[in-house]
């Protein structure tokens, strides 16, 4: 299972009911959390999400909507006495960021170790997942990510178990591990009482960008696309100029890529509730499984259904 919430869905303006861009996502109690606004802590907390279970920071671009709120989350980290390993990937200036905001004679990082990251892919393999990095086409690097979950075991077929005659207890246990058992003479194998591998749940999170070759990759088939859609498509010439996506490139995007579900982020303050609302029901059009983030919106990804969502609105105001 993996959990997601937003905790920032605004751009580079923020409003009162759309804080700094931030993203956090849980699995297994891990916290990983992708681009780190102003307000991100105090979003922590109002999600009841522990900043202490963070192990794992990425950051997609050093735009200051997406990095501000890293010195106050490393500032409160320091003063709670933190011992637990933190490991931040992002591009090439990062650590300088971090260093001039956070005096070493007041503060103690030492549980704090960034791995800056040229352009060009990357795989992380980190404990039961893999994160894959690619950059995007904005106006300075900034990088998108997949969080790919390793893939499962299929379904233990419990009724083709007895028809094989295997008592339940540790001999189901082996099998469910991929172990070929012998019973009663028998070999019994793990394809013999399990269904097809189960994919990993994916998730995939795009920095600013417009519609490029790598954001389709990192997206293609993912469970959940979290995609930038800045500005309506009556201002696709101004998104085009700064280098943004509409609504329009990521819902075009989720379909090209085959994606299950979109949800639309770091939405511009300049528009309004029925503004939004409009432009939300027109990308049903083109993908009908489209989400409009809010602040402190959260998903459930589940095997069993594939997805589960928090019942929600929909849609958010300014």
């Amino acid at each position: 299972m993996i959990e997601v919430v937003f905790l920032g869905t605004g751009s580079a303006t923020p409003s009162l009911v759309r804080h700094h861009p931030a993203m956090a996502l849980r699995k297994q109690g891990r916290i990983f959390l992708f681009d780190c606004g102003e307000s991100t802590q105090h979003q922590l907390i109002r999600a009841k999400w522990s900043l202490n279970k963070i192990e794992y920071i990425f950051i997609s671009h050093l735009h200051g909507d997406h990095i501000y709120g890293l010195p106050g989350l490393l500032s409160t980290m320091s003063l709670n006495n933190r011992e637990k390993p933190l490991t931040l990937y992002g591009p090439p200036g990062i650590e300088k960021f971090i260093s001039a905001t956070q005096p070493h004679k007041e503060f103690n990082l030492a549980f704090l170790s960034i791995i800056e990251c040229p352009p060009g892919r990357r795989v992380i393999e980190l404990p039961h997942t893999m994160v894959i990095m690619a950059p995007l086409k904005h106006s300075i690097l900034s990088f998108g990510f997949r969080i790919q979950d390793e893939d499962k075991p299929g379904f233990f077929d419990i009724a083709q178990a007895k028809r094989l005659g295997i008592p339940p207890g540790p001999l189901y246990g082996k099998l469910q591990k991929g172990q070929s058992i012998v019973h009663q003479g028998n070999v019994i194998t793990p394809d013999m009482v399990l269904g097809p591998t189960r994919t990993g749940l994916s998730v995939t999170f795009l920095g600013d960008t417009i519609p490029c070759r790598n954001s389709l990759a990192l997206a293609k088939k993912t469970d959940l696309l979290v995609h930038e859609g800045t500005y309506l498509e009556t201002d696709n010439d101004i998104a085009a100029r700064y280098l943004h996506s509409t609504f329009r490139n990521a819902a075009e995007t989720a379909r090209r890529a085959e994606a299950d579900k979109l949800v639309i982020t770091h939405i511009g303050a300049k528009y309004n509730a029925k503004e939004l609302e409009g432009e939300w029901r027109s990308m049903l059009q083109i993908f009908p499984n489209t989400i409009l983030a809010r602040d402190l919106l959260k998903l459930t990804l589940a095997y069993k259904d594939r997805e589960q969502a928090e019942p929600a609105k929909t849609t958010a105001g300014r």
